[in-house]
């Protein structure tokens, strides 16, 4: 029993990070599933585990000589259970089953309750719940609610979840063979219902998720004296110019426009103001600089400097009360479309970022941003006429600004998948971070200044591979990667851990 209890202590004090027994994240899902009891058996030999995590435990003669000093004894006395019970080839069946559950069971909590499932929680690990209704291995299934009250005896947080191993805990103590039972780290009186204490706080479920949030939770609220009416007008007249497809008309042509113009500006975004001005994930010349702050002026996302420096802003705080668009804590509505069109955060605070003010063509581009854009409509017109204005034009511009609406607010809100355990609530959703050129946002938050934004194979990073071919040109140089971050600290999520 105190190897159990010692080898789940240090799984919690290094819950998916360098030093945890059985981490999905730090060993793969592979070895962990199938063969998890194997590094359980390796750390639960390591004296020094069993040293600093082990205490508390009992430490009588039971222990000493029946349950750590003979522990097969177990097996012996399950499968006279069963044979006593079931005979003996239903026994010996019943047996053996058993003895595959058990590894099976260890692979689905360990393996898969890190790596897939739902969260009711944001912790600072990758727990999920594996299935809502946790009958078969005693609750242990919730396995997101209980990282998040870790000394709850009760698993399910959610009304329409349950929990056998709960209800079993409910007997003992009706029979007066458990007490001073703790749901949600609360204490539980046995033989009276407590609503409060049957249900976890509401207010206190999100902001908890990381050690750098502020608890309590703020609406975002623009009163109509900040906002920027100039811009709001803006924004909606180009919605409403859009209609003009009634009067172009769909045709192949139009299409290739649209792609076109998508696709080019979309990547001066995510490559141009994301990669390199507000990170700085790679090197260029001054005169490559300028041609990637100009095209990207193009997405009509405001000026360079006020880009690279609002984005700054929000990583340095991000998911707390002071972050520029968490919908935690300003509401999604206001993260979602509102922040920008709040006067306060648009102003551009050049001492905040003097790697960039002190380059007057980008001073001149920040002040004129909406030039670029203009000179680009003129060009579409001359060539293509209305159509070229609309479809290439237009169109792909509202596209790129829903793209960097969803990533701001959705991505740091719901779904998706967590592939580290960063100190904020980001999170990869893959159609959108395909669709935004490699802009899977989880993977940013942990590697921020990294040029390298999709980890794995099947999460395509266009960006990533133009800045190769670049590089290759002799266009940019010293591209950071998550390899090379790891032994450095670059950004305000960069730890060290390893790159997966």
């Amino acid at each position: 029993m105190r190897a159990w209890v010692a080898v789940h202590r240090k799984h919690h004090a290094y819950v998916d990070r360098e030093g945890d027994p059985h981490s999905p994240v730090v060993h793969g899902i592979a070895p962990i599933f199938f063969a998890g009891y194997r590094y359980y058996f390796r750390e639960s030999t390591n004296e020094a585990t069993l040293r600093r995590f082990g205490h508390d435990c009992p430490d009588d003669w039971l222990e000493r000589n029946l349950y750590e000093g003979r522990s097969n004894l177990g097996l012996a006395l399950l499968a006279a259970i069963y044979l006593g019970l079931l005979g003996p080839w239903l026994g010996l069946l019943g047996f053996a089953l058993q003895l595959m559950w058990m590894p099976l069971c260890a692979g689905v909590i360990n393996g898969l309750g890190h790596h897939a499932g739902y969260r009711n929680h944001e912790t600072r690990d990758g727990s999920r719940n594996v299935v809502p209704l946790a009958l078969v291995i005693a609750g242990e299934e919730l396995h997101n609610n209980h990282h998040r009250f870790p000394r709850s005896a009760k698993f399910s947080t959610r009304w329409w979840e349950f929990d056998v191993g709960w209800a079993v805990i409910r007997a003992l103590a009706a029979c007066g063979l458990a007490r001073e039972l703790y749901v949600y780290d609360r204490k539980w009186r046995p033989g009276r219902r407590c609503r409060r204490c049957d249900r976890p706080r509401r207010r206190r479920s999100r902001p908890r998720g990381a050690e750098r949030m502020h608890e309590g939770r703020r609406k975002g609220s623009l009163p109509l004296s900040q906002l920027s009416w100039s811009a709001a007008g803006f924004y909606l007249l180009v919605h409403a110019l859009c209609l003009g497809v009634v009067y172009t008309g769909l045709s192949w042509h139009a299409l290739a426009l649209f792609a076109g113009g998508f696709a080019a500006r979309m990547f001066a975004l995510t490559v141009g103001f994301h990669r390199y001005f507000a990170h700085r994930a790679f090197k260029t010349s001054r005169w490559f600089q300028f041609v990637l702050a100009l095209l990207a002026s193009t997405t009509l996302q405001g000026g360079v400097i006020w880009w690279a420096e609002t984005h700054r802003r929000h990583h340095r705080n991000a998911d707390t009360s002071r972050d520029l668009h968490s919908p935690h804590f300003q509401g999604f509505f206001y993260s979602h479309y509102l922040w920008f069109l709040d006067r306060r955060n648009r102003v551009t605070c050049h001492e905040a970022i003097p790697d960039l003010a002190r380059y007057p063509e980008l001073r001149w581009l920040d002040t004129w941003h909406f030039v670029p854009f203009a000179a680009m409509c003129v060009g579409l017109y001359h060539y293509w006429g209305a159509e070229g204005v609309l479809w290439a034009g237009l169109l792909p511009t509202v596209l790129i600004w829903e793209i960097t609406h969803w990533v701001q607010s959705f991505s740091h809100a719901w779904g998706g998948y967590r592939r580290y355990a960063s100190d904020d609530l980001s999170r990869n959703h893959w159609p959108l971070g395909v669709l935004a050129l490699g802009e899977f946002h989880n993977n940013h938050h942990r590697f921020s200044s990294s040029a390298r934004q999709g980890h794995v194979w099947w999460e395509l990073d266009v960006g990533w591979y133009v800045l190769r071919l670049w590089a290759a040109l002799g266009l940019v140089w010293d591209l950071k990667t998550p390899t090379n971050l790891s032994q450095e600290t670059s950004g305000a999520s960069e730890r060290g851990e390893p790159f997966v």
